[in-house]
């Protein structure tokens, strides 16, 4: 269905919010646009000219003291989409979501399409997933522990939702649909606790309880506004005293409910019937914070040896986004902050690590890289200067001209609009 001219308004604003765009489930993917840091020494500069030799355009800023600062060379078609991007303001890069039918969408920024830069932001956009797949060791770990404590959540949830009914039955209350619900349950418990499939993809959380409710270690313990912690509390409890014996851990979770059932009221029942939250599983490349200084600090970055430190001006994570709606936020919530991505922080090295070494083994993905690289750069210097950002007499209008010197520069290449699922099995 097409949405109202005030839904589109407010689906335009949200793609320009760098903020909103780091939160939302519906993004993965570049996200690259963020406005400066606030500094106590601001930036004062004058000028700008540039000179173009060849293919390759340096720019030089003159501050008021008249000092000099240049940058580049840059490819002239960088330069120039560097300028149509942050001029349309709007944030993703590129996204890639789920299309149905073993397929993906390719959703690219208009001012990357069917350019030798977009194919290369997509070609990007897949670095980690193509070096660190679900069939990497650390990775595959990761995934298991944070599947095995939800889904250890989402059957103590079903075991709290059937001791409530069998309260109520006990008490002649349920309706037929409750009665329908209450067998349905009944038979789901007794096929899931004498599973032993269930049993060993639930291992993982049972055998790490202390760390149930850790938030550095803990999706449910992180997402406070998603999930009852009250019953993160019973689940840690009950896994502490029996780890991975299935059987003993159901027992000690249906005493519990049922024990709170007997003296619980209808709202707070009523209250366990909750949906789960709907949560995304993402990779995401995104530009790293700068300020905006004399010397113009944040087109350049010192070397390092470590990995991450190769991949800036951009931070590679592996996280999962909440939805905007939290069953369990606190009215003192009163920003979105409870929506901060939970990140698989222990893969955060190992990712960069292993990008990076992929990059730095093939020749093609160096120059790939490094053109992203001047991409992100540029994009953040003409962010800043419309920004007001390199001080409020920068001649901003000369960007306009700058624009003009470099068009009809842009090398053309087909980027897909669609993209096939990688194959599920590791070899």
């Amino acid at each position: 269905m097409k949405p109202s001219p005030a839904e589109s308004q407010n689906l335009l604003t949200q793609s320009r919010d760098f903020q909103s765009l780091r939160r939302s489930v519906g993004v993965g993917g570049i996200l690259m646009g963020r406005a400066p840091e606030p500094s106590g020494a601001g930036a004062d500069f004058r000028e700008v000219r540039w000179s173009v030799d060849g293919g390759g355009v340096l720019l030089h800023l003159r501050r008021a003291d008249g000092a000099e600062v240049s940058a580049g060379p840059f490819e002239r078609s960088l330069v120039h989409q560097a300028l149509a991007y942050v001029a349309d303001d709007r944030k993703v890069v590129v996204t890639i979501i789920s299309g149905g039918s073993g397929r993906r969408k390719v959703m690219l920024h208009p001012a990357l399409a069917d350019t030798r830069l977009g194919h290369d932001i997509i070609e990007f956009d897949k670095l980690v997933f193509r070096f660190v797949d679900r069939c990497d060791a650390a990775r595959e770990q990761s995934d298991k522990l944070t599947t095995a404590q939800l889904e250890l959540y989402y059957v103590a949830s079903a075991l709290r939702r059937l001791s409530a009914l069998r309260q109520w039955a006990s008490k002649g209350r349920l309706t037929a649909t409750g009665r329908s619900d209450l067998n349905a349950l009944a038979a789901w418990e007794s096929r899931v606790i004498t599973s032993a499939d269930i049993n060993e993809l639930l291992k993982p959380a049972l055998l790490d309880a202390e760390g149930l409710d850790r938030p550095e270690k803990s999706l449910l313990a992180w997402g406070k506004a998603y999930f009852d912690q009250a019953l993160v509390g019973d689940i840690k409890r009950c896994a502490s005293q029996h780890r991975d014996h299935l059987p003993a851990v159901h027992r000690c979770l249906s005493e519990t409910f049922s024990l709170n059932a007997r003296y619980a009221d209808d709202d707070t029942m009523h209250g366990w019937r909750k949906a789960s939250p709907r949560l995304a599983w993402r990779s995401i490349a995104e530009e790293l914070p700068y300020q905006a200084d004399a010397g113009l600090s944040f087109l350049g970055h010192a070397e390092s040896a470590a990995p991450a430190e190769h991949l800036w001006p951009l931070q590679f994570r592996y996280e999962i986004a909440f939805p905007s709606n939290a069953p369990y936020k606190k009215d003192s919530d009163t920003t979105d902050a409870f929506r901060e991505p939970w990140e698989f922080a222990g893969l955060r090295g190992h990712i960069a690590e292993k990008v990076w070494g992929g990059v730095e083994a093939d020749p093609e993905l160096r120059s790939l890289y490094k053109r992203v690289r001047d991409f992100t750069v540029l994009q953040r210097l003409f962010r800043t200067s419309l920004g007001g950002g390199l001080g409020l007499r920068f001649p901003v209008e000369k960007l306009s001209a700058l624009a003009r010197a470099t068009a009809g520069s842009l090398p053309s290449a087909n980027t897909p609009r669609w993209d096939d699922l990688p194959p599920r099995k590791c070899d």
